[in-house]
């Protein structure tokens, strides 16, 4: 082959080069995919492609990635690319931009996208409703990692900084694993419903308890009936009305924890808990100087000052019924 037919040819070994700018009003992937009819197939070349955005989004090996039709895009000389990544019952969709000659690929994603997908309205919250940093977790009540969490959460950091947060629990339970999880939320919420402090004295009963509440060997029928009863002990001490709290419990209505799986699905949650600090997603149990250095860059941001920081020790726990 003579150099001006070899310059005219794309290289079968030619590497895949990414560029990513991340924390900016917009995320760009831009993958240089390289093909010829001589060198690759079509085959060929779909399959790096999903490699790539395999490695790129870290997913897990059971992961299934379908690309779908390219569609006309609002972008000169881009077409859109529907990307499906789907594990189990569980799908994700994102779209890509290809340009017309199949080089390049760009992922647009505004700075402000996961805030916006995350809905609060009617969720309890401790902290200061306020306050200038937003901490959401995506949480299991049978999740012993999440157990963990929320002993950290409020026994150091809501105590350390005060009203300089707010705090909003979404629910994700693992049914598949923890098959009275979505259960205690539905419970949880039916109190919240009434009253945004019962809610949270459910919260704080059930995580450092839930090993009692699964029991050894305990049927299920019985877990359930330890949540109801806890629920209704609370409701009775909260004061709220008792009928429309046994009718919500009775009833079980999963839509509103249907609607927030989806939410947890939509910005990308798998895992529980799933920590989001002002948007910023963190996945597992942070440890209090994780907590401390974002809390305190988030306040800095926002022109406030961090608490002055003591070596207090994370404790659990809350009211028994």
């Amino acid at each position: 082959m003579n150099s001006s037919l070899s310059m005219q040819c794309c290289n079968a070994r030619q590497a895949i080069f990414v560029y990513l700018v991340k924390r900016s009003a917009s995320l760009f992937l831009l993958l240089c995919i390289g093909c010829s009819a001589q060198s690759s197939s079509n085959d060929e070349a779909t399959q790096r492609l999903k490699r790539m955005i395999r490695a790129d989004y870290a997913l897990k090996p059971g992961v299934e990635i379908t690309l779908g039709e390219r569609q006309r895009s609002d972008f000169k000389g881009y077409y859109k690319l529907p990307v499906f990544f789907s594990l189990g019952t569980k799908s994700q969709r994102v779209e890509l931009l290809v340009s017309k000659d199949g080089r390049r690929l760009f992922r647009v994603q505004p700075i402000d996208d996961v805030e916006e997908k995350i809905s609060l309205a009617g969720r309890p919250v401790r902290g200061s409703k306020d306050a200038k940093v937003t901490i959401v977790v995506f949480d299991d009540f049978e999740c012993p990692y999440c157990a963990e969490n929320h002993a950290r959460l409020f026994g150091e950091v809501l105590r350390e900084y005060g009203d300089r947060v707010r705090i909003y629990y979404k629910d994700y339970p693992l049914f598949e694993i923890h098959p009275w999880a979505g259960r205690a939320a539905i419970d949880a919420n039916c109190l919240a419903a009434q009253d945004s402090e019962a809610y949270w004295e459910f919260a704080d009963y059930v995580h450092p308890h839930a090993r009692e509440i699964s029991g050894q060997g305990r049927p299920q029928p019985q877990q359930f009936a330890l949540l109801d009863n806890l629920a209704v002990s609370l409701g009775e001490r909260r004061k709220v009305n008792m009928g429309q709290l046994r009718s919500c419990i009775a009833a079980q209505n999963d839509g509103a924890l249907r609607a927030s799986i989806k939410e947890g699905d939509a910005v990308g949650v798998s895992a529980t808990p799933t920590i989001f600090i002002n948007g910023e997603k963190n996945e597992g149990v942070l440890t209090s100087q994780d907590f401390r250095a974002m809390l305190d860059r988030e306040l800095r941001d926002a022109g406030q000052s961090p608490p002055a920081h003591g070596s207090t020790e994370a404790a659990s726990g809350g009211p028994k019924p």
